[in-house]
């Protein structure tokens, strides 16, 4: 997946550098910088996010200044996206129409780390309540599950 993020960076005229530093990622002005000595996984969510800033800023926004409000709803914005581009309700139906539901397979899976994917579930909860129906699929978040082949059955009245 961090393959794939690096491509559509390329294909957005996002420059990517990955550098020793004491900070995980910053993204500034078409530009991302990923601390080098993180592994791929945690690599994959840092760049997501930072990517996600390049999407949902505008242009000049320095936002590394967190006491602010507009900064910290700025910041869940970029986090927000990553948890959409990486951990989906889509991805989450695919995982489970090939028989992938723990936790820990699921985070494999999508190439993220565990605490990554349940902190996803978590902003899929607050979004949408203990559940939501997609297609013919009802996802549970909290205990995470998944129904397949949701009928609703309307039942008419007559007198």
């Amino acid at each position: 997946m961090y393959e794939k993020l690096l491509n559509e960076c390329y294909n957005n005229n996002v420059n990517v550098y990955e550098v020793d530093s004491n900070i995980k990622g910053l993204y500034y002005e078409d530009t991302i910088f990923i601390n080098k000595s993180l592994k791929t996984k945690e690599k994959t969510t840092i760049l997501a996010e930072e990517l996600g800033h390049h999407y949902t800023l505008c242009k000049g926004n320095n936002i590394l200044n967190q006491s602010k409000i507009e900064n910290i709803k700025n910041e869940n914005k970029g986090r927000n996206w990553a948890y959409n581009k990486l951990v989906s309700l889509e991805k989450i139906i695919e995982c489970y129409e090939k028989g992938i539901y723990t936790i820990y397979e699921l985070s494999n899976e999508l190439g993220v780390d565990q605490e990554f994917f349940l902190d996803a579930i978590n902003y899929f909860s607050r979004r949408y309540g203990t559940h939501v129906e997609i297609d013919n699929y009802i996802i549970n978040f909290n205990p995470l599950y998944v129904i397949k082949n949701l009928i609703k059955i309307n039942r008419w009245c007559c007198s």
